[in-house]
């Protein structure tokens, strides 16, 4: 454990990102600061100020570190010393919220505002929005093809991006819907299909080119975000206490419902390479759970904080057979916990925001 206070003393930590090359942890609060962690564990130097409180973890790509602001922005830092790297007019207008995080792609950065702006940044320094005319709901993701896919309320855009950076409606105008407001993460599975959770919990499949179907019968209140395994199906935990394995149609599955757990689950984590392959599952309870991937029960536990803890990210030593999951905690501290097994790349969403460096993009490689 370290712990990794403010300017005025420990606040709430949000999901770290990892760089892949080094191991790094890059941690940021709900005080506007980012903090920089090595992999022994100590604080390299002073948190950094972000300019505004940040409404989501980094994503690491394309040269720099990105981060959501509050007030609008998308801030830029540099991978070497944290330093602000200077965007031109990288701003939703108004100031509306960003939401976090921002999602990388190639040598482009896609920030979805909570209004109805779009920005599409380049590595360069230049910045291009586009107005979508409904408010967006929910971070943006890009599937293999490159498609920005968003949700705004109780619908889902997909869109292209041209050489110009504008976005090209992929859908032909035609809004789908997503089974009732949709507010938390999208996950992308190997077809390119949307997974999303309604307000109502009830979890909805789109297909790229536009149907959409309800997969589930049972609603999962509360879901932070779901994933989805090497089979095709999804794990999406609710604020029951359950972590939920749902089925494509027609698809069978070896469990259904894991129960037991103390505090409400936050997003899953997949892990593959030992014997058992195991879903990481921290709760608001500060617990730690391992399930079991093939039976959905508890292979261990642990009680690592006296409060809540954001969905794990993991990184791995080249060659070692074990990594290190990293958990932020609500009481301002950052965990390290050794798991058996490496991040499951045979799966094509293993965790909330796709990969160690958040970039919320089906094609990054798994690193």
């Amino acid at each position: 454990m370290l712990a990794l206070p403010g300017s005025g003393g420990p606040v709430p930590l949000l999901h770290p990102a990892i760089v892949p090359d080094n191991g790094r942890v890059l941690v940021p609060g709900t005080d506007g600061f980012l903090r920089f962690v090595t992999r022994d564990g100590t604080q390299e130097r002073a948190a950094v100020a972000i300019g505004s409180a940040v409404t989501g973890p980094p994503a690491v790509g394309a040269g720099a570190i990105w981060l959501a602001r509050q007030d609008g922005q998308l801030s830029k830092r540099s991978l070497v010393n944290g330093d602000v790297i200077p965007l031109t007019d990288c701003a939703s207008t108004g100031g509306a919220a960003l939401l976090g995080p921002p999602t990388v792609f190639a040598d482009r950065v896609i920030a979805a505002s909570s209004g109805q702006e779009i920005l599409v940044a380049r590595a360069s320094g230049s910045c291009a929005p586009s107005v979508l005319g409904t408010s967006i709901t929910t971070p943006a993701v890009i599937d293999t093809s490159g498609a920005v896919v968003v949700a705004t309320g109780s619908v889902l855009r997909r869109f292209t991006v041209s050489t110009s950076s504008a976005l090209v409606d992929a859908w032909t105008g035609l809004a789908v819907s997503a089974g009732g407001t949709v507010s938390k993460p999208l996950a992308l599975d190997a077809e390119n299909g949307v997974w999303s959770t309604a307000a109502s919990g009830l979890v909805y499949r789109t297909t790229s080119a536009g149907v959409s179907g309800q997969i589930s019968s049972a609603p999962s209140i509360g879901s932070q975000g779901s994933i989805i395994l090497a089979d095709g199906s999804v794990v999406v935990a609710d604020e029951a206490g359950r972590v939920r394995r749902i089925a494509r149609s027609g698809q069978e599955i070896p469990w259904t419902e894991s129960v037991g757990l103390v505090g409400s689950p936050r997003a899953p984590l997949a892990l593959r390479g030992t014997a058992t392959a195991t879903l990481l599952v921290p709760t608001s309870s500060g617990r730690l759970y391992a399930i079991s991937e093939d039976t959905g029960q508890i292979v261990w536990e642990t009680n690592l904080s006296p409060q809540g803890l954001q969905p794990a990210n993991v990184w791995t030593q080249e060659g070692a057979a074990t990594s290190t999951a990293y958990l932020s905690g609500d009481n301002g501290s950052l965990y390290a916990v050794i798991v058996d097994g490496t991040l499951d790349t045979t799966a094509p969403w293993p965790k909330v925001f796709h990969d160690p460096q958040n970039t919320s993009n089906a094609a990054t490689p798994f690193r």
